[in-house]
């Protein structure tokens, strides 16, 4: 498995490295009943083929799974959103970057509600079953890996980056207002270095926002 979430009643487990193996990636969907899990789906992108890493990123928010594909498109990548519908889960859309030089789109995914982040730092907003593109952050100056990670809750987005010079992982913290995302405050642990892999690792529970990383 590439991955495992859960969501509520649901789990999801990503099999994007299935395609190692010369298969379709896919994302499996686990939901309880009456205090068991039983298996739901299996979601494949409607035009993934071998090699893609389908299934090799995902967030759900409430009944819509983003599905990364990061090597789809000859590399430049995709994210598929699949909606559940009366209990059937259906693709609803297929989100390319509207940079033609990126590649791996698709590799870092956040999704809550209305709003979608996609690495390096693009923001979609749902109108309808279209997603539209609100943002594309730039990179502050001094940093690379600009959107190694993804957070984003409501109004906020958490980007996670690397420092060029010293290699630190840092947080930069933008809040929406309106249409526009403007950035708020640069975060660091204040015991970070260049090992810790902080910021490499984003969560959160409640109030509290959760930064880690491998050592």
């Amino acid at each position: 498995a590439s991955g495992v979430g859960v969501s509520g009643d649901r789990i999801v487990i990503g099999a994007g490295r299935a395609t190692y193996l010369g298969f379709v990636g896919f994302a499996a969907i686990f939901e309880r009943e009456a205090g068991q899990w039983t298996y739901s789906a299996d979601l494949i992108g409607s035009d993934s083929v071998p090699g893609d890493q389908f299934g090799s990123r995902f967030s759900m928010s409430g009944d819509r799974l983003a599905v990364g594909a990061y090597l789809a498109n000859g590399g430049a990548g995709a994210v598929y959103v699949f909606r559940n519908h009366r209990g059937e889960w259906v693709e609803e859309a297929k989100i390319s970057s509207t940079d033609p030089a990126l590649r791996g789109f698709g590799n870092v995914i956040s999704l809550d509600g209305d709003y979608l982040a996609v690495g390096p730092a693009n923001i979609f907003r749902r109108n309808g079953r279209r997603w539209l593109e609100q943002a594309n952050l730039t990179s502050p100056q001094g940093v690379y890996s600009f959107g190694g990670s993804l957070f984003i809750t409501g109004r906020q987005l958490f980007v996670g980056a690397r420092v060029s010079e010293n290699d630190f992982w840092v947080l930069y913290f933008y809040e929406r207002f309106g249409q526009a995302w403007m950035l708020s405050q640069r975060l660091m642990a204040a015991d970070s270095s260049p090992s810790s892999g902080y910021g490499g690792i984003l969560g959160r529970s409640l109030r509290y926002l959760v930064a880690g990383g491998a050592l």
